[in-house]
């Protein structure tokens, strides 16, 4: 970000091996340095002012009266002669102050604290500037003129006072007097805690504490020297950057408008020293701009002065006008006397400077002098590279070649015409490489260099699988050195081993000035997350069985088998060993309350790993079993099979009627819903059972011998008959219960006659088979009961009236609210 404060900003002058052109004329050569400003404040940091070079003299230092941070100026010794103060300041505090930030309080006074180191004749200065709609109300200038070594406070009340309310402040201080150019290199000033007494709040964005410091960027152009308003840009006309120059405000403590400059002499107090070395008669400068100025009667104006022993001997001139996208500009001469130096200066605004200047935006490029039209092919790269790994080729070329073509024998690619490519060869030797950089006007000759390419070694390390815990050694091989990323330099190194996690260690490893990198790592072992491939029902319907595929998982100790006992609420039912079958049957019947009987409801199991370390994994998504209800009047319903955040694998429902007097199945019907009819179920009612088969699984457990049982692709569900009463009695009694309304919203009734005088029970089933109501009854009179629905949600559920073991009655009924 461009300082608006700045005096002048001007960069070093590099040692420049040009002859008859003009330096670093692509403006592609930038030294960027970035250092560190108080923020809401400009600074004297690469500053020019007493018309030298500042570098950083006002820095941030820890030794704080209050805080982390204070801020230390110290006048300095400048570029290239002569001494420079430093300062900071939020506005300009000249005869005509400009900038501030807002405030409106009326404070009496300003207090700081501060230590000082005063030079004979020299003094800091410190200053506080009120403005209201423009104009000065309170200007208050103080002297600090005596040395403190310790902190010592400074409060002083505003004489004469404030006669209104402001809504501008400025607060500036330098290190010596900025007014009268007396600077003497060591004297400084270092302030802490600044504010003002006699108000109820501090400015906005005051930062009078020097805690909130921001990074800021200078930029140098190698070859010459800015000042005023100048910044590197991206706006180019061509390569990367071309110079921008701007009309800025005045600066700290000055009343000139600053015009960006850029020039290839070092400007002193007196004259401009330096140049660039040119001895030509006849020729011409060629350079492509942009210009907008702020007030149309500006122009951006170049000189190009000529010199012979020193003296000024003649000089050519041109003014700018308004260019909105780049223009090509010539400037020829002829001149009566040969120089021996050249200087050439850039400004982005004429003279007289006016203030309807201030914001003029001028960018040139591609500067240079028809004499040096003709490139010189010129790269740099590494003496020495590796087989495989990328050699970087950089255009070291002059007089502004636009460009190039470059010859790669062997090497990938063998040619390419960018200005700096990537070569690689892949094999050893020495190879040659060509390069002939041109521009508009032609080429010069071909320049060729030697690179040396050696074999990359074949680098290889141990890794080591362990339970963690203790030590492990690592070994490296294939190169003669070898460096790790611990920073040991051994072939082998010993590593202490986590308890939980793996870790990984890169070996370097170099033979003959090329490297190769391997990696060793101590393994933990992960352990997986496994997965049930099938829960069912065993063939007798007592028990449910869990199955999955050992054979897929590494590391394993034993299989953990987990119940659902409680809703999303799981218990461990069985440890089964790795090298036992993997499948368990689930007997326990001591763990509940959902106890895993298959013909009470269906329940839900998981899985999990405990590995060889004795570390236990995530438990698995849950598999459901299926359960079947028997409606007592041919009609069957069951729950789908469900897998935990997955679409159910089953692909049909198969409804088999059981023939108990020889055990064989019939298929009654086939679906993929969740209900069916057996159209047969009066014939069958007492001497048949029925059951779910559900097809679309592909589940493979393996013994404890290794082999692959028969596959399985199918689950059953429990086998359902609940002994009804006899099948003409239950038709009767059935018929003489009623249940409504259906759907019913808050109470369900139920009227019975045939219930009164006998001991009966009520249960609610969802369709999953789940009993969620259940009450029973004592004989008596009563003839209509009423059931509150408030806790059911809407949906389909199943009324059985029963006595004892036996089903008196049911219906289904629809809840709907």
């Amino acid at each position: 970000m461009k300082k608006i404060l700045l005096s002048f900003i001007l960069v070093l002058i590099t040692s420049i091996s040009f002859s008859q052109s003009i330096p670093n004329g692509g403006f592609e050569s930038w030294i960027v340095n970035s250092y560190e400003n108080p923020q809401f404040f400009e600074t004297s940091n690469y500053g020019k002012d007493n018309g030298v070079q500042n570098l950083v003299n006002a820095t941030k230092t820890t030794d704080a009266y209050q805080g982390s941070f204070a801020i230390k100026l110290t006048s300095s010794l400048g570029v290239p002669t002569g001494t420079s103060f430093a300062y900071f300041a939020n506005g300009n505090p000249g005869s005509n102050p400009t900038g501030g930030i807002p405030y409106s309080q009326k404070p009496t006074g300003i207090k700081f604290f501060y230590k000082s180191n005063i030079m004979p004749t020299d003094t800091a200065i410190f200053i506080t500037i009120f403005k209201k709609a423009g104009a000065v109300v309170g200007n208050y200038f103080y002297k600090i003129a005596t040395t403190h070594t310790a902190y010592t406070v400074f409060n002083q009340t505003f004489n004469p006072a404030l006669p209104i309310f402001p809504d501008t402040v400025i607060v500036a201080c330098a290190s010596s007097n900025a007014f009268t150019g007396n600077a003497i290199p060591g004297n400084s000033i270092q302030l802490d805690s600044i504010s003002f007494t006699g108000v109820a709040f501090q400015p906005t964005n005051f930062n009078g504490n020097f805690e909130s410091w921001q990074t800021e960027t200078d930029y140098k152009l190698n070859g010459w020297n800015l000042s005023g308003g100048f910044q590197r840009t991206n706006d180019f006309h061509t390569g990367n950057y071309a110079l921008e120059l701007q009309t800025n405000p005045p600066a700290f403590g000055d009343n000139q408008i600053q015009v960006g400059r850029a020039t290839t002499g070092i400007p002193t107090q007196n004259n401009t020293l330096g140049g660039t070395p040119y001895s030509g008669l006849i020729d011409t400068m060629f350079f492509y701009y942009k210009y907008l100025p702020s007030n149309p009667v500006d122009s951006a104006r170049i000189y190009v002065n000529f010199k012979k022993n020193f003296v000024y001997t003649s000089n050519v001139y041109a003014l700018l006008p308004v260019a909105p996208v780049y223009t090509l500009k010539k400037i020829p001469w002829n001149l009566g006397v040969a120089p021996d130096t050249m200087v050439i200066s850039i400004e982005s605004s004429k003279w007289p400077v006016q203030n309807s200047y201030v914001g003029a935006d001028f960018k040139i490029d591609n500067m240079y002098l028809k004499s040096q039209m003709y490139t010189v092919s010129n790269y740099t790269m590494p003496t020495t590279g590796c087989v495989g790994q990328a050699i970087q080729l950089s255009d070291n070329s002059t007089n502004m070649p636009s460009a190039w073509n470059w010859i790669m024998p062997g090497g990938s690619p063998s040619s390419s015409i960018l200005q700096s490519p990537i070569v690689t060869f892949n094999s050893p030797g020495t190879k040659t490489i060509t390069m002939n950089a041109g521009n508009q006007f032609g080429s010069g000759a071909s320049i060729s260099k030697t690179i040396t390419i050696y074999s990359v070694p074949g680098i290889a390390a141990t890794s080591i699988l362990t339970c963690g815990g203790g030590s492990v050694t690592l070994n490296a091989s294939g190169a003669n050195t070898y460096t790790w990323s611990t920073g040991q330099n051994s072939q082998n190194i010993t590593v202490s081993a986590s308890n939980s996690i793996t870790t990984n260690y890169t070996v370097t490893g170099t033979t003959g000035g090329c490297s190769n990198t391997a990696i060793g790592s101590v393994i933990i072992p992960f352990v997986e997350v496994p997965s049930i491939c099938l829960v069912t029902v065993d063939s007798l319907g007592n028990n449910n069985v869990i199955y999955w595929e050992k054979t897929l998982y590494d590391n394993v100790d034993s299989f953990i088998v987990y119940r659902e006992i409680y809703s999303n609420v799981y218990k461990r039912i069985a440890a089964v060993s790795k090298n036992a079958f993997s499948g368990y049957t689930d007997t326990a019947r001591s763990i509940g309350p959902a106890n895993g009987d298959p013909n009470t409801t269906s329940y839900k199991y998981k899985l999990q790993i405990r590995d060889t370390c004795g570390h236990y994994g995530v438990l698995s998504k849950w598999h459901q079993t299926l359960f079947i209800q028997d409606q007592q009047n041919g009609n069957f319903n069951w729950n789908s099979y469900a897998v935990e955040n997955s679409t159910s694998p089953v692909t049909v429902y198969d409804l088999y009627r059981i023939n108990l007097s020889n055990n064989t199945y019939t298929l009654v019907t086939s679906s993929t819903a969740f209900l069916a009819t057996d159209p047969q179920y009066g014939i069958w009612q007492t001497t048949g059972r029925w059951r779910i088969e559900a097809n679309g699984f592909n589940c493979n457990p393996t013994n404890r011998i290794n082999g692959i049982l028969s596959q399985k692709v199918k689950t059953k569900s429990n086998i359902k008959n609940d002994r009804l009463v006899g099948l003409k009695n239950y038709d009767l009694i059935n018929a003489s219960i009623n249940t409504y309304p259906s759907p019913a919203k808050d109470i369900l009734f139920i009227d019975g006659r045939t219930l009164a005088n006998i001991d009966f029970s009520i249960e609610f089933r969802n369709t999953l088979g789940q009993v969620l109501y259940s009450k029973n009854y004592t004989a008596g009179s009563i003839e209509k009961y009423q059931i509150d629905l408030s806790a059911f949600a809407n949906g389909i559920y199943f009324v059985n009236i029963k006595q004892e073991n036996k089903t008196l009655a049911a219906k289904k009924i629809i809840v709907n609210k």
